[in-house]
């Protein structure tokens, strides 16, 4: 949870709108994105078009695009943290019980 909210925070500052980063997302997935909430069909044929349906989705309760897939990046950020901790728990858990168990049979 204290990822999710720190990306959020840190994503608030990041400016709209200007032609570095987001030439992509101004060009294609926003474009693509606003498509399928029209109604038409998807045009984009370099891709499958799961993110921009799950954009597409997620846009519905914001105004802006942007602004919904920096929600979809804070919250896979957060999920993609709470899985790497898990494994890092399962398989530091595993080493710690092999080493235990090879120094009492010592």
């Amino acid at each position: 949870m204290i990822i999710l909210l720190l990306a959020v925070t840190i994503s608030s500052f990041r400016n709209v709108g200007i032609f570095s980063v987001e030439s992509d997302f101004y060009g294609v997935y926003a474009v693509q994105t606003e498509r399928i909430l029209n109604g038409d069909i998807y045009s984009y044929q370099h891709n499958p078009p799961g993110y921009y349906l799950l954009l597409a989705g997620v846009s519905i309760f914001f105004d802006n695009s942007f602004v919904a897939a920096k929600v979809i990046s804070a919250i896979s950020l957060a999920l993609l943290t709470w899985v790497i901790y898990a494994l890092m728990k399962t398989i530091v858990s595993y080493k710690l019980s092999r080493t235990k168990l090879f120094l009492k049979s010592l």
